[in-house]
């Protein structure tokens, strides 16, 4: 039918613009085909579910998002959302814009007005929950981020430029080395995905915090440093 042929378009926002007008007309044409339609609308609805469940990547979520929001309005009941509403909430934590969430602007306004070395690392230990209490590699990891932050002075990046750095950084080392203990090419990839996503503007996929210019210095400092020590 026209209404079950609407919902296969393969773009996300008219699919689920043509399934929800479809839906109003079937109601419109009274019980019994609002029924049979509804039926097969369900059914679609779980596959283009199931489809978008390969979700992996930021380029994923729209579809994964509307897939969610379609099975919803069709009547799935929730407990056929639960895992995709999992992966949806995964995906979206993980790409994340990353800037100010760290450092506030007002963080960064009093670390890059601190006068002293000491200053400076305590300022971003509070900021990247580190206390002298957890010990030596509290210590290591507050000169890990004293040393990034250097560098961000080095280049003159702005509050907001300073502070994507410092996170993705930190992102970096928590999960490459704290959580996963991944292999050196699987860390240069979260990295290079990492530094793409912030150096692209195509929001919601990026946000370009850094220039190719910029790019190119923070790849060549983490080349000098983080990677030729991983």
């Amino acid at each position: 039918s026209r209404t079950c042929d609407s919902f296969l378009s393969p773009h996300p926002h008219s699919f689920r613009h043509r399934l929800l007008d479809a839906a109003l007309l079937d109601m419109a044409h009274g019980a019994s085909p609002a029924r049979r339609d509804a039926s097969e609308l369900e059914k679609r609805a779980r596959r283009q579910l199931k489809e978008a469940m390969v979700a992996r990547d930021s380029e994923d979520i729209e579809a994964l998002r509307v897939a969610i929001e379609v099975a919803r309005e069709v009547g799935l009941e929730e407990r056929d959302l639960l895992r995709a509403r999992a992966l949806l909430a995964k995906l979206e934590e993980q790409d994340r814009p990353m800037a100010l969430t760290d450092l506030s602007r007002d963080d960064m306004g009093r670390l890059q007005a601190s006068e002293s070395r000491e200053e400076a690392i305590s300022e971003l230990m509070g900021c990247m929950g580190l206390s002298l209490h957890d010990g030596f590699q509290a210590e290591v990891l507050a000169e890990f981020h004293y040393h990034n932050f250097l560098f961000t002075q080095s280049q003159g990046f702005n509050a907001e430029q300073a502070s994507t750095f410092l996170s993705v950084m930190k992102h970096l080392h928590l999960t490459a080395i704290e959580r996963q203990r991944m292999t050196q090419q699987e860390a240069r990839d979260i990295f290079e995905d990492l530094i793409r996503r912030h150096s692209q503007q195509l929001p919601p996929f990026s946000i370009a915090a850094f220039s190719d210019e910029q790019a190119l210095a923070i790849k060549a400092y983490a080349d000098r440093g983080f990677f030729r020590h991983f």
